[in-house]
């Protein structure tokens, strides 16, 4: 398989023999100081006699160390481990063996990264709300009697109570696009579903039954110097719960905010003000949903090269122009800010797409870009709390 050849290639066989032979006593009769060449097709055929879920689970390990290569993993493994762990990850040569080495050695430290770097990119996803506490704390306690609190309540208003949930707290400091530390609190829940029973054909067409749970994950995390709350769920009916219990639990408080956001400003130029200190160019609408009240349908509106969209729009709406009679109510779209720049492209367009009630992608953006673009959507009368 690729993932052996890579993982293989670029360990040293000390830690080779420390990883496979942590897994069963199939490894130990391997000589691990032939060439790697044989030395991978040996341990392909090992893999090959092992049971289906033996052989998974190797394969799994492989594929989480081969997930924490990149310079950001690798930045949080050094960060998370002590200084004498630190030593010994700088004798190492290559991004793999730091990663198999804390693997090995220092499995709460992996963990702890890895949970860190899924949070994080789950961050990016469309599944991912924030919401705002009143009651903000710099210093929050996380004890194991709070943590169970918190399971209970997400049993009991969830309605789990024949459902595992378990909780993992880690607390890092990040540090933004500015370069300022923010201290974080990061809770990740898990929710083992019940087994469902389903039918397997095997090659010989004979049918057998299996069962399987299936486990749900979902994040929370507390940016304590801001008091916001981040929770990623796909269920979007969860999200406001689990932050809700949340605030219960850690921050005595039960009030949350959640921005909401209105596109009609947007439409009206003369509300675009803009600040001479920021460089921009022009503010341009280059997309643009409309729902149509009456009929319950949607229009989808490219605005590419169109100069003046609202002329645009009483041609494509009629003369007596829909949109301001509130026959189409703008629920979706999609601005660009232009800024002065040289030929090199140093300055490049921030472009921001907006859905109603309360969904934005300024979150996948660098800090000085968010802060640049809450600053106008709050000034044009796009957001509110």
């Amino acid at each position: 398989m690729q993932s052996l050849y890579l993982f293989s290639s670029h360990i040293n066989s000390t830690l080779l023999k420390l990883f496979f032979e942590s897994f069963g006593s199939e490894f130990t009769l391997v000589n691990w100081s032939q060439k790697v060449e044989i030395l991978r097709v040996n341990l392909q055929s090992i893999l090959n006699q092992l049971s289906i879920p033996h052989r998974m689970i190797i394969q799994n390990s492989i594929s989480r160390i081969e997930n924490m290569t990149n310079n950001y993993s690798q930045r949080l493994l050094v960060e998370l481990s002590d200084v004498g762990e630190r030593n010994e990850l700088q004798k190492l040569s290559s991004s793999r063996e730091r990663a198999c080495w804390v693997f090995l050695n220092n499995n709460d430290v992996f963990l702890k990264a890895e949970a860190i770097c899924n949070t994080d990119y789950s961050r990016r996803s469309k599944f991912w709300s924030y919401y705002c506490t009143a009651a903000h704390k710099e210093k929050v306690c996380f004890s194991d009697s709070l943590i169970k609190q918190y399971n209970d309540h997400i049993k009991k208003i969830l309605q789990l109570f024949n459902e595992y949930v378990s909780t993992t707290f880690v607390e890092r400091v990040s540090v933004n696009d500015r370069g300022v530390e923010e201290n974080e609190a990061h809770l990740c829940i898990y929710h083992s579903q019940l087994q469902e029973k389903y039918l397997v054909v095997d090659d010989h067409e004979t049918m057998t039954s299996k069962s399987a749970s299936w486990v749900l994950e979902y994040k929370v995390i507390y940016r304590k110097s801001s008091g916001v709350i981040e929770v990623f769920a796909p269920d979007k009916s969860r999200r406001l719960i689990l932050a809700h219990i949340f605030s219960t639990v850690f921050l005595q408080s039960e009030h949350l905010v959640q921005k909401t956001y209105h596109l009609q400003p947007l439409l009206n130029p003369s509300h675009l003000s803009l600040d001479n200190e920021d460089g921009i160019e022009s503010v341009n609408i280059v997309k643009l949903s409309l729902q149509n009240s009456e009929l319950d349908s949607q229009l989808h509106i490219d605005f590419n090269g169109v100069s003046d969209i609202h002329q645009y729009l009483n041609n494509y709406l009629g003369h007596d122009n829909l949109l301001s009679m509130g026959t189409f109510v703008p629920i979706k779209a999609t601005i660009v800010i232009n800024f002065y720049g040289d030929n090199e492209g140093q300055h490049k367009p921030l472009s921001i797409s907006l859905c109603l009630p309360n969904q934005c992608d300024l979150r996948c953006r660098t800090e000085d870009e968010r802060l640049l673009g809450e600053k106008y959507l709050g000034r044009w009368g796009v957001v509110s709390e």
